[in-house]
This record gives structure tokens, sequence and C-alpha cells, in this order.
């Protein structure tokens, strides 16, 4: 009787080891959440395999000192944000409050207005562009990764001198001088809408300047 008892103490010992080994090989999520093969990163899927996870499969663990991988990711439709990618020739010309008209690709016949936020201070990894993140309300149907038609209304300039962008070639403008002689002068630009370009130096108001330049 000793010697069962004994032997039935260490058998529940057992099981209770493995019950609570397999509490920590459960995850539980903080929220209802819609959960997606893989990991959202710079507005592009990776490991979204959904193979990768079937029925029986073995997750392989990172070593320590690499970083742990991503498996699954979980978001509340509806409770999305939307970045966006500005190229570093226009990152100071956007600042925080602009209105933004912005159309999904995925649901082409709706609209929605917002404002953007404060860009991100650094660029992003290739160095070309920096994020600049656009507060407005996201329909329920978007999902993570979709794109979307953004554009942002420019704070207005006065008193700059503009033209044609069809007169610029290399940074350079044909100017007509008083003699009818032409002469080609560099410039430095600034901010574009449509087909003018702002000229920060380079030019005076009142110089005459070939609009297509020289061929």
């Amino acid at each position: 009787m000793t010697g069962a008892k004994l032997g039935l103490d260490a058998t529940e010992e057992r099981l209770n080891n493995l019950r609570n080994d397999l509490e920590c090989f459960a995850v539980k999520s903080p929220e209802s959440l819609t959960y997606f093969y893989g990991k959202l990163e710079n507005g592009g899927w990776q490991n979204n395999n959904p193979r990768a996870l079937r029925s029986g499969e073995r997750i392989a663990l990172q070593p320590p000192q690499a970083p742990p991988t991503v498996w699954m990711t979980g978001f509340t439709p509806g409770k999305l944000k939307l970045v966006a990618d500005i190229p570093e020739a226009k990152a100071l010309q956007v600042e925080p409050g602009l209105k933004v008209k912005v159309i999904p690709i995925a649901q082409s016949y709706t609209l929605i207005e917002g404002t953007t936020g404060p860009r991100s201070p650094m660029p992003s990894s290739s160095g070309s562009s920096y994020q600049l993140p656009i507060e407005l309300p996201i329909p329920a149907k978007i999902e993570p990764g979709m794109k979307a038609s953004i554009t942002i209304e420019a704070p207005k300039a006065a008193g700059v001198l503009v033209v044609p962008s069809s007169a610029i070639k290399e940074q350079k403008v044909w100017k007509h001088n008083a003699d009818g002689s032409d002469k080609q002068v560099e410039v430095i630009t600034g901010r574009s809408q449509d087909e003018m370009v702002e000229i920060v130096s380079g030019l005076s108001e009142g110089d005459e300047i070939l609009k297509d330049g020289k061929k």
C-alpha cells in the first residue's frame, strides 16, 4: 500500500508538471483580434506562408543571440494607421496638420479626409524617404498591408517666383538678355506643383526665359 501510494504521488506530480508545461505553450490573446500569418514591416508582409503553421507543425526557435521571429500578427479591424513615404526632396515641406485626401486602392469609390501627423525624424532603411503618419478613420474592411492613393494639400506660399518645369534642364535655365542674346544660368529650385517649379535663387522677377530651353 505504501509503495502504491508513493507511486501514485509521483505520477500525479509528473502529470501536474506536464499540465504546467502545456500552459506555457498556450498563447492567449489580450483581446479579440484578427490574426494574419507573418509580420508586417514597411508595408509588406514577411514570413506569411500559412503552410509553415499547419496543424502538427513545429516552430524552430531562434538562437538566443538572434532576434525572435514573428509568426503571427493580430489587429483590430478599423483600428489601423496609414503611413505615407515622403521623398527626401519634400520632407521639409510637409508639416503636421496639413489636409490629406486618401483613396484606398481596395475601395476606389471611397474618399477619406484626414490630416498629417509629425513625420519620422529618421529616414527609412534605404535612406531615400521618411515615414509620415496620416490621421484619419480607417474603414473596417481595410486590412494591414493595403495601399492607398494620397494627396497632401501643401501650405500656401505667397510672393514666390515660379517658372515652367520644361524650362529647367539640369538645374539651369536659358535667360533672354536685353541685347537679344541668351545665357544659361544656374538656379536653385524649391517646391513644385503641376507643371510649375519654384525658383529660390538664380532669377529675378521680370527676367525673360525660354520656356522650353534650347535644343
